[in-house]
């Protein structure tokens, strides 16, 4: 007897929704402890180290709304124009990045990255990307902009915001280089928060999948 065509319908369609989400993939987040950030100016006063850009200091555990007191952002040195800042981060290992979400200077708003340029590099010890290190690192970003900070801010996606696209290859190495800040007329330039996401592999079809696959085959088989 020939199955019914209804039941062979339903069963296709099951099995494409099966495969669908068997092949889906997500995002983790990279851990903060894992992440070196180096900059090129830290601020005088020996508060708003660069690492806390990365340890989720400012933000809070319930809301993600970024703070805006004590040392839970990054700030230059008076005298470090915007043009001359940088920060750069070592995520520990080559990965490929689903998604960077950025919160801006919050602290001090004005101090907040405006215009930059941004690279990546797949090197362990890239040199200087706006340097004789150039040719270590692609830029993937020129003179794009970053939206101006907020207390009550959640934050941004980076390839949202600015309009550029993450490498779908691995890289190591990300660096903010700085052209403006949104306050100017004033040597101060900060970056409160930013959390890096790793695209999980892609896992194989299930054997879900593959089985009903086979017995469509039967079907169709026993069909003729």
């Amino acid at each position: 007897m020939k199955p019914p065509l209804k039941f062979k319908s339903t069963l296709l369609v099951a099995l494409i929704a099966a495969g669908s989400a068997s092949i889906s993939s997500a995002a983790t987040m990279i851990a903060g402890s894992g992440i070196i950030v180096t900059v090129n100016s830290i601020n005088s006063t020996g508060n708003f180290p660069p690492q806390s850009v990365v340890d989720g200091t400012g933000l809070s555990t319930t809301t993600g709304v970024h703070g805006s007191g004590g040392n839970s952002e990054w700030y230059t040195s008076n005298g470090i124009t915007p043009a001359e800042s940088w920060i750069s981060f070592d995520l520990g290992a080559t990965v490929v990045l689903d998604s960077i979400h950025v919160w801006n200077a919050v602290q001090y708003t004005g101090f907040g990255i405006d215009q930059l340029d941004i690279y990546v590099s797949t090197l362990a010890s890239p040199g200087d990307p706006e340097g004789a290190g150039a040719g270590d690192w692609t830029q993937i970003g020129t003179d794009v902009n970053f939206a101006v900070g907020s207390a009550t801010s959640t934050g941004f996606d980076l390839e949202t915001q600015t309009g550029i696209s993450l490498p779908t290859t691995a890289v190591r190495h990300v660096a903010f280089y700085s052209d403006t800040q949104h306050g100017g007329g004033n040597n101060y330039l900060g970056l409160a928060e930013v959390q890096f996401f790793e695209a999980d592999a892609v896992p194989e079809p299930s054997a879900v999948l593959l089985g009903g696959l086979g017995v469509l085959a039967l079907l169709r088989r026993r069909r003729h």
